[in-house]
């Protein structure tokens, strides 16, 4: 039975297990890139994985080996840092702010958060709506996040 990722960062870090131990399903369950990306969540060994990550494609032994031999033989925490869910903005709000600030969407979605911070904010947002000729009804379907 392949082992989860979990089991493998436990035996480079504090079990500091032989690789001759492995298991060919042990091996096939072993992920240099996910190893890295794990590791790299946890500060103290953020520099360790900088350093083996150019040598990615040398195989998984051979990763394994140096992880085990770089991080030191301790029990540690490593709390996963999710990314970022992005605000979704209406694509028409978008639209008519691109038009009245002739500027890219990219840059509208960072306008747009600046927007939404505070309440004055937001009553310049209505106010531009307004001059295209919005409906407090289509505003505030327009503004709706």
């Amino acid at each position: 039975m392949s082992k989860p990722i979990f089991e493998h960062i436990a035996n480079v870090t504090y079990k500091k297990i032989d690789p001759a131990l492995y298991t060919e399903s042990d091996w096939k369950s072993y992920s240099p890139y996910m190893m890295n990306k794990w590791l790299s969540m946890n500060k103290g060994y953020i520099d360790v994985i900088d350093l083996i990550q150019p040598y990615y494609g040398l195989g998984k032994e051979i990763h394994y080996k140096m992880l085990s031999s770089l991080l030191p033989k301790k029990k540690s925490f490593t709390k996963y840092i999710k990314s970022k869910k992005g605000v979704k903005y209406n694509p028409e709000l978008i639209d008519i702010l691109c038009t009245y600030y002739e500027v890219s969407k990219d840059e509208i979605k960072l306008y747009l958060e600046l927007f939404f911070r505070d309440n004055v904010r937001i009553l310049d947002l209505i106010a531009i709506l307004k001059k295209y000729g919005r409906t407090d009804k289509e505003i505030k379907k327009l503004v709706k996040v």
